[in-house]
């Protein structure tokens, strides 16, 4: 390591690797801030990086960021509309920042990964969802969802099928990022 201070995670599968500004910021400047995924494969894509000559483009602009933060707010509103007839402000604001958490997990992510690219999308969708769900259902009592009725719940708040939806999803929503990550970092 180079002496800097991180949070890092260990899962089996990946490693997440959270720069001290993160793990110090709030939630709402989190955002606007790089997070780096590396799914345990941090040395070689370094490597693969320097060999092609391109630095690694793990910073983003705040515009970049707002964008997807308004396309994400936008499409799953739609989304939920369309499906359920009706939304919630807080399911508005999910969606933003999970369009921007999307964004940064497939910059950072090594090439030829979709698939792991997509399962940490669900994660992080479904992480997001119980931290919302906790809020807004449990604590303030507005009942925008209830999952009790699906399987494999976890307080009504999550469950393992929209899990799996979130997963598919993700793989358009990857394709959208890929082409807003050339219109924005175009090379050359």
């Amino acid at each position: 390591s180079d002496g800097r201070l991180e949070m890092c995670i260990k899962i089996p599968l990946f490693r997440i690797v959270i720069p001290p500004q993160i793990v110090t910021a709030s939630f709402f400047r989190l955002q606007a801030m790089p997070l780096c995924i590396f799914f345990g494969f941090q040395r070689r894509l370094q490597t693969a990086s320097k060999q092609r000559g391109d630095p690694l483009k793990l910073h983003h602009k705040p515009y970049e960021l707002c964008w997807f933060f308004l396309l994400g707010a936008f499409t799953y509103s739609l989304l939920e509309i369309v499906c359920r007839g009706y939304t919630h402000w807080t399911m508005t604001l999910t969606g933003g920042a999970a369009a921007v958490g999307l964004y940064l997990i497939r910059a950072a992510a090594p090439p030829k990964t979709r698939l792991l690219q997509c399962l940490c999308g669900a994660l992080l969708i479904t992480a997001l969802e119980f931290t919302v769900g906790v809020a807004d259902n449990l604590v303030m009592g507005w009942n925008v969802w209830d999952y009790s009725d699906m399987p494999l719940n976890l307080y009504g708040q999550i469950c393992l099928p929209f899990t799996g939806l979130w997963f598919l999803l993700c793989i358009p929503a990857f394709g959208i990022c890929r082409i807003a990550e050339r219109r924005f970092h175009p090379a050359g």
